[in-house]
């Protein structure tokens, strides 16, 4: 995959404390995305996984809007190659960036202001802290555009704030403000816009300083990976596979031992093997045009 020179610029990457931030960076556009700044969103994703420094990853934005969704002014409707790529594959770019977030070992904080719309709004779905300023307000118009949802946000949302809720903003294409969204668990927290990037650097650094990252990696794992379970034997079965991996491990020792002490736990990587073929997402093809 290609990353345009541009779509490096509007994309931006930094590491520090254990935690990596990934910045939409294009403020007089409202953030609006091209195919190039999506197909650079992913590989910033993938680099975040593969840097075993990084324990937690920011998704955030600069300017007044976090993100208004595709820019309709350099794409307008889906092209006519475009459209023969889906009817080929029936796959969209926005879905591959879901999968690589929800693929990642590490636990993903979204920074909302402003408008998110569209593809702003399901960017933040596969993330699992919402940090959301008050001015925050989400938007899902994709039957107003003639389209239909895409980035996997058909199965997100309605697990995120039930089908109820889901069928409301999906098919009205309304605009959601922030209080509406917390109160349905879309956004996770609330604070005055001035707060966001503090909160959530103090967020994600809590968990980079404070959490087992073997530990982080199997609960979220566990998390997405059990929602579609039929029953609760197989979360136990889940669950008890984990626990018998971490107890009486070097991270649980220090754990208990750092809460004993009341010192900062000095926690080690994810051990190599620790997770096996039975615990990943389903393969995805290479075919896949992002």
């Amino acid at each position: 995959m290609t990353t345009a020179p541009e779509a490096s610029e509007h994309i931006g990457y930094a590491s520090a404390k254990g935690v990596a931030t990934i910045t939409l960076d294009r403020p007089g556009s409202g953030n609006a995305v091209t195919g190039p700044m999506t197909a650079t969103l992913i590989g910033r994703v993938a680099e975040a996984a593969a840097d075993d420094d990084v324990r937690v990853v920011i998704i955030r934005a600069t300017g007044r809007h976090f993100c208004v969704g595709v820019d309709l002014a350099a794409h307008g409707h889906l092209s006519a190659p475009r459209r023969e790529a889906i009817q080929g594959w029936p796959r969209e770019r926005g879905g591959a960036y879901a999968l690589a977030v929800l693929g990642l070992r590490k636990p993903v904080v979204s920074v909302v202001q402003g408008a998110a719309v569209g593809f702003g709004a399901t960017l933040t779905l596969p993330t699992d802290i919402r940090i959301v300023g008050e001015s925050a307000r989400f938007a899902f118009p994709f039957v107003r555009r003639g389209i239909t949802p895409e980035a996997v946000s058909t199965w997100l949302l309605p697990r995120v704030v039930g089908q109820g809720r889901a069928s409301d903003w999906m098919l009205t294409g309304r605009m959601v403000g922030s209080a509406e969204a917390h109160a349905a668990g879309l956004a996770s927290r609330v604070v005055p816009d001035d707060e966001l990037d503090g909160v959530a650097r103090s967020v994600a650094e809590d968990l980079a300083e404070q959490c087992a990252p073997a530990a982080l990696a199997a609960t979220r794992f566990m998390l997405w990976s059990m929602l579609g379970a039929a029953d609760p034997w197989q979360a136990h079965r889940l669950e008890s596979e984990f626990m018998s991996k971490l107890s009486g491990g070097a991270d649980s020792a220090e754990g208990f031992a750092s809460f004993l002490e009341k010192r900062s736990p000095q926690f080690g990587r994810v051990p190599d093997g620790f997770f096996t073929a039975s615990h990943a997402w389903p393969a995805e093809p290479d075919d896949l045009d992002v």
